[in-house]
């Protein structure tokens, strides 16, 4: 499972893992950590190996991220870690959404996760060309500026060992349109069975 480098996740990536049995659909994994605050991850891989699919899923995490922390850390006021950004780890790659709050349980912010990605339908739904370029253009130097750490050079190892090539290139974004986005985004909340979670609620 996915380990991110956070002070909210920090030590569920490092706990030892069981099975938990939340109502929400996917892999479940639950961890013991002293913390009293809530925490919960959702990683949802790529559905398939393929390039378009890996460009799609890194402009969905642009598209969602500002939205995300907007309406839960500002409007809902869940706590103070709220992130949501594409993800590799261990060969996986997807988009990775992080809560923590003191007072929300984990169940309710698993629905509440589910809730935004419902409600992102209709704005991604009224993207236009010219505002999917600028989110590809901006996504693009984004990229371009990100120092070569440890993910970085895992993904360029993924992108060559599968299709060899190194990077992403502007092409492989310029080709995506706003309904195919819309329809990657649906494929995304459609295949909840492969959605991981994990999560520090007591069993």
């Amino acid at each position: 499972s996915p380990e991110p480098s956070t002070s909210a996740t920090d030590k569920v990536g490092a706990a030892g893992i069981q099975a938990t049995m939340p109502f929400y659909r996917g892999v479940h994994r639950s961890v013991t950590t002293d913390s009293r605050e809530h925490a919960l991850l959702l990683f949802c891989p790529l559905v398939e190996q393929s390039t378009e699919c890996l460009a799609a899923w890194q402009l969905l995490a642009a598209c969602y991220a500002q939205p995300f922390f907007q309406q839960l850390r500002v409007e809902q006021n869940i706590g103070y870690a709220v992130s949501c950004r594409f993800y590799q780890a261990a060969g996986r790659c997807g988009v990775l959404f992080i809560l923590q709050s003191p007072r929300v349980l984990v169940d309710e912010l698993a629905g509440r996760i589910e809730a935004f990605l419902q409600g992102m339908t209709p704005q991604l739904a009224a993207l236009t060309p010219q505002s999917l370029a600028a989110r590809s253009a901006s996504l693009l130097g984004e990229l371009a500026e990100q120092p070569a750490g440890a993910m970085a050079q895992s993904l360029k190892h993924w992108l060559q060992q599968r299709y060899g090539q190194d990077d992403l290139s502007a092409a492989h974004f310029s080709r995506i349109t706003p309904p195919q986005l819309l329809a990657w985004h649906r494929q995304l909340i459609a295949e909840r069975a492969g959605w991981w979670w994990v999560n520090n609620a007591t069993q």
